[in-house]
């Protein structure tokens, strides 16, 4: 028995372990459904290992990139081959590590310049999670999209409600 395939059989406890070896669309529903499980992370990251489609393993990393701690995320970018999937994964924990470091109410007020080099996930996000409301000001005057924008403002109304 290969490794992956033992980390298969140990992630498909209630599902067919032999479709999941042979089925990528059925291992990605074993991989989604074990990602809801903290202890069942080490197991995926063994699969992922040896996975053979890049599609998805990219999309996998990419999914559980948010469900594990910042610490962890560069180990889980490098199960990818080198290139567009490697840089965008790459790109998206660093969107995250920003993502938590500037949800805080005393997070630093970013300035325009480092606003305008979030991608607009990263701002939509900022938008709808930060309890700064000076960030959310400056992101309500400077965010790259309309919904942004209006995001920002809705957050800031709803933090100063009541003050």
């Amino acid at each position: 028995m290969t490794e992956f395939t033992e980390a298969i059989n140990r992630l498909a406890q209630n599902v067919d372990a032999d479709k999941a070896l042979e089925d990528e669309h059925a291992r990605w529903r074993l991989y989604e459904a074990a990602a809801r499980s903290a202890q069942k992370m080490p197991i995926i990251y063994q699969a992922l290992r040896f996975e053979g489609n890049e599609l998805l393993l990219s999309a996998t990393v990419i999914h559980i990139l948010p469900l594990v701690v910042d610490d962890e995320r560069a180990d889980w970018v490098d199960l990818l081959p080198q290139g567009r999937s490697r840089d965008y994964a790459a790109r998206r924990a660093t969107e995250l590590h920003i993502l938590e470091a500037r949800t805080a109410v005393d997070s630093p007020v970013a300035s325009r310049e480092e606003i305008n080099n979030w991608s607009q996930w990263l701002q939509l996000r900022i938008a709808e999670r930060s309890e700064n409301t000076d960030l959310l000001s400056e992101l309500s005057e400077v965010g790259t999209t309309k919904r942004i924008r209006h995001e920002a403002r809705q957050r800031v109304r709803s933090l100063t409600k009541g003050r």
